[in-house]
């Protein structure tokens, strides 16, 4: 017993603070890596995005030289429907932002039927839903915003908090797109201005709102592997997900070296007592 008393007061000790200083060693050089990677993968991506921004910038161009010799009715139908297309992708894009990955702990609901399989047609784009919200005098409406037309995107719903208005009724999703409250037109609002409006409103709010559905990418159920200079490979979006593992080993393992310790000193004390309980038959 006194043997693992000692144990545990000198050698213990200095043995399980080495081993934790190795570890974090170890993981420091893993997380530089890996730093290093993402940084890699940014820098990419930045230049990608210059790239197709002056590509855009060129077919624009092209564009603008192959209808110079329209005019009228088919001159502004192009340009409308350029203009269209560009703005739907801006707003997908946005929503996809707001709602995050499909494999995230954020897995948020869309409308029934909403799905872009169902709206492929439609080109993601669904049918206007009226909802009727119930707000009381002391709370808000529960919701956060994004969007204007300072950022060429309609009025968005970014986030849906718990326990208030918006989620208690059940009809609104994050993603949607508020057209107008209580007969005030939004579509063309900026975002101050429907911050503004959305805020004076009390009691019943009756709210016209749309939901478009994000186009498939592979970045929302597909795993982005990434690999470092060193041979490290780690997915972009779930890098930690290694450390939370090898956390659950390492506390399960000192709980078993602890019960381990715990049972063989009962184990000593038992029979100790046995051997006392003996000596005193014997006398």
């Amino acid at each position: 017993e006194q043997e693992i008393l000692n144990f545990r007061s000198e050698i213990r000790p200095p043995a399980k603070l080495r081993s934790e200083v190795e570890l974090l060693r170890k993981e420091n050089k893993k997380y530089r890596q890996m730093i290093l990677g993402m940084q890699n993968e940014v820098y990419g991506a930045r230049l990608a995005a210059k790239y197709l921004d002056k590509e855009l910038a060129g077919r624009i161009q092209q564009i603008q030289l192959l209808g110079r010799d329209m005019r009228g009715a088919e001159h502004d139908r192009l340009w409308n429907q350029l203009e269209a297309e560009i703005h739907l992708h801006r707003h997908k894009t946005v929503i996809r932002a707001c709602r995050g990955r499909r494999g995230s702990q954020k897995h948020l609901p869309s409308p029934p039927h909403h799905d872009y399989r169902s709206l492929r047609k439609q080109k993601g784009v669904g049918q206007m839903r009226s909802v009727k919200l119930v707000r009381n005098s002391h709370e808000g409406l529960g919701i956060s915003i994004t969007g204007g037309k300072e950022h060429g995107v309609p009025i968005l719903i970014s986030e849906i908090h718990p326990n208030q208005p918006a989620e208690r009724c059940g009809n609104l999703f994050v993603g949607d797109a508020i057209l107008s409250v209580n007969g005030i037109d939004l579509r063309t609002a900026k975002h101050n201005e429907a911050v503004h409006i959305l805020s004076e409103q009390e009691g019943e709010l009756n709210l016209k709102v749309v939901y478009v559905a994000p186009d498939q990418d592979s970045d929302d159920d597909g795993d982005v592997m990434i690999e470092t200079q060193g041979g490290f490979v780690f997915n972009l979006y779930e890098p930690f997900t290694d450390r939370e593992r090898e956390m659950a080993s390492s506390s399960t393992l000192e709980q078993t070296t602890s019960s381990c310790s715990s049972s063989a000193s009962h184990r000593s004390d038992n029979n100790n007592l046995a051997a006392e309980s003996s000596t005193v038959r014997e006398r």
